[in-house]
């Protein structure tokens, strides 16, 4: 999202900003979080890491890590009169959802999925993104010779989405 949201704005003549949550719930968070601050740095694009310095809770942690995430970031762009923030969410995350929101027994509204844009206490959620596989956004940043991070806790079994992806990946539920 912070290389092609980069070439636009340069197309367009405008100011981005990087926003990097650190939660601070792996020993690696931090120097992940660096990582992304180097890389739009490099490009020329402000920068900010956004810590989540509350204590972290014992249970339901993905859940409370997405609420404080989002607070984060609408705060900032709250604070900073930036109107519209884009999030990184890509057609496997939406498939993901359908799947979790299904096994949950979520109604038609939830099983809609993530919106490709939402307005959040004011300010615009936009997931340009959600119709492009993994797979080709990875193509992507390998053509353009751009390094990125996977996140490990997207394979972690502890938690039930980690589980849930190791099971649609071995049982080839997808789009």
């Amino acid at each position: 999202l912070l290389h092609l949201t980069h070439a636009y704005a340069q197309k367009k003549k405008e100011q981005i900003f990087a926003l990097t949550v650190n939660h601070g719930l792996r020993p690696d968070s931090e120097k992940e979080a660096l990582f992304v601050k180097k890389i739009a740095e490099n490009k020329g694009i402000p920068h900010v890491i956004l810590n989540w310095i509350e204590d972290k809770p014992s249970s339901r942690i993905q859940e409370k890590a997405r609420k404080a995430r989002y607070s984060l970031l609408l705060k900032w762009c709250k604070d900073n009169n930036v109107p519209s923030l884009l999030l990184g969410h890509h057609q496997q995350d939406q498939e993901e959802t359908f799947w979790l929101r299904l096994s949950s027994g979520s109604g038609l509204d939830g099983l809609a999925g993530m919106k490709h844009r939402i307005k959040r206490e004011g300010i615009d959620l936009v997931r340009p993104l959600l119709s492009f596989s993994k797979e080709r956004l990875k193509a992507t940043l390998i053509e353009e010779k751009q390094g990125w991070l996977e996140d490990p806790s997207n394979k972690n079994k502890t938690y039930f989405r980690g589980r849930f992806r190791s099971f649609a990946e071995e049982e080839g539920l997808s789009k």
